[in-house]
């Protein structure tokens, strides 16, 4: 009996990592779809990557915009917004996920080949599953001087 009991715990546990670990190339590649689509102005795959939910955020340089607010945000800043040509890298990947839901950080590191500016940021994500694919809740992104 204890030994059925352990092999349980055990095929649960490692079914548990298997789908979790199967979650993380999802996550990532929306992560940097978004990004990727935001460099780009590409405004059409940007939004694509959010959940058109009531309680979407951004939260970044210690303002939040949440809910229609962000929508009207996200419209009026891409009505004008070029695109910029820059190598990202994240790093510190940090990514727990409970069902259909996801909370991801990493740390990113943004160059921009034309001004030659380096940006470096902790940034956190919340995602749900939306019809079997991640899309993006909410945003945090706290630039380092």
């Amino acid at each position: 009996m204890n030994t059925l009991i352990l092999s349980l715990l055990f095929v649960g546990a490692s079914l548990t990592t298997a789908v979790a670990q199967s979650d993380e190339a999802p996550i990532k590649n929306v992560i940097d779809a978004q990004k990727k689509a935001a460099d780009a102005a590409d405004y059409k795959t940007y939004k694509s990557c959010w959940a058109n939910v009531p309680y979407a955020s951004f939260l970044i340089y210690g303002g939040q915009i949440y809910g229609d607010s962000l929508w009207q945000v996200i419209d009026r800043v891409w009505a004008t917004r070029k695109p910029i040509k820059m190598t990202n890298t994240r790093t510190n990947w940090n990514i727990c996920t409970k069902g259909e839901t996801a909370y991801v950080t990493f740390t990113q590191r943004s160059e921009n080949h034309e001004t030659k500016t380096i940006l470096e940021s902790a940034e956190a994500r919340y995602l749900e599953k939306v019809n079997g694919q991640w899309k993006i809740v909410s945003v945090v992104a706290m630039f380092k001087p």
